[in-house]
């Protein structure tokens, strides 16, 4: 657990490390956030269990998934890589829609009418994922260490890093038309593209709500289980920190406070919840379909002999 969980009122006691509420004054003189939120708090926790029983199957359509057992060697590993470096990418801009519609991140600063508790959320998952601890030192946002993942293992890190330099120069529109141009302008594979487009069609147009229950649901609960399974395959020394690292944070921190956030935005609104529902489907539906794009590069490329096969510059597990 973070130094900034256990700041904000976090312990492990506390169920799915949810924030100890007695310790925070309530904006409602004489009434403590204790009091106001207890019972409100299990409701919601009722409703998000409604949405996790109904979405269940879709869920365990990705969590089991044969992309897990299609990952047996280095051009599988390559390929995987190279579709899955835009899922972690895109990732940030969910993150971002969150923070953008939550705190205040123009010039000049002003406070939002916003929970602050949910302010404090999304600048703690924020904070993991931008600038985490680096595994050989420093600091590093978990994208630019998935790009160093793929170069240990020789994986085409080109059409990413092409997309990135592209948005320096000229930022693209957010939507789901514009952003998967880019990827398929870039090199990305089609089935990320497609994964792309989804993502920003939401990220773009979605509820705050909706982008919620998508990081949520679509991600950050699904990550660990789904990461666990790559672990029991190929990975190289990077990707194995990378994926432990997300297994950890996002099972231990991330995936209870994203559950939090969902909670709180939509509240006691049934059509929030419905909205809730329908943005999870989504959003594991497209990851099923990118899945679904890997396995079927990967036996395309079976079929295909090499001619040159890459030489890792470190070792490689299988």
């Amino acid at each position: 657990m973070s130094t900034y969980m256990v700041a904000a009122g976090f312990s492990e006691e506390n169920g799915d490390h949810g924030r100890n509420w007695g310790n925070y004054p309530s904006a409602v003189p004489g009434r403590t956030r204790s009091s106001r939120l207890t019972e409100a708090t299990m409701i919601d926790g009722e409703r998000f269990a409604r949405v996790r029983t109904a979405i269940e199957p879709r869920n365990q359509a990705v969590l089991e998934h044969e992309v897990y057992r299609s990952v047996r060697d280095l051009r599988a590993l390559h390929l995987f890589m190279e579709h899955h470096v835009w899922a972690v990418w895109d990732f940030m801009s969910l993150l971002t829609r969150l923070q953008r519609d939550l705190t205040c991140v123009t010039l000049p600063w002003a406070p939002r009418p916003v929970d602050p508790a949910l302010q404090r959320f999304v600048n703690e998952i924020k904070l993991g994922e931008e600038s985490d601890v680096h595994p050989d030192g420093g600091w590093t946002s978990h994208f630019d260490l998935y790009l160093a993942a793929m170069e240990e293992v020789g994986a085409d890190t080109g059409p990413a890093n092409r997309a990135i330099e592209a948005l320096a120069r000229s930022p693209s529109p957010v939507d789901g038309a514009s952003l998967a141009h880019l990827a398929s302008r870039c090199g990305a594979p089609p089935g990320a593209v497609a994964f792309v487009a989804s993502t920003f069609e939401l990220v773009g147009r979605a509820s705050t709500v909706e982008v919620a229950a998508a990081f949520a649901l679509g991600r950050e609960q699904l990550i660990p289980e789904m990461f666990e399974h790559l672990l029991d395959g190929t990975y190289g020394r990077l990707l194995s920190e990378y994926l432990r690292r997300h297994i950890d944070l996002d099972e231990d921190e991330h995936g209870p406070l994203a559950r939090r956030l969902v909670e709180h935005l939509a509240g006691d609104d049934p059509h929030a919840w419905q909205a809730v529902e329908g943005a999870a489907l989504t959003a594991l539906g497209a990851r099923a379909r990118l899945w679904d794009s890997v396995v079927a590069a990967v036996e395309e490329a079976s079929a295909t002999p090499l001619d040159v096969y890459y030489q890792a510059p470190q070792a490689i597990v299988f």
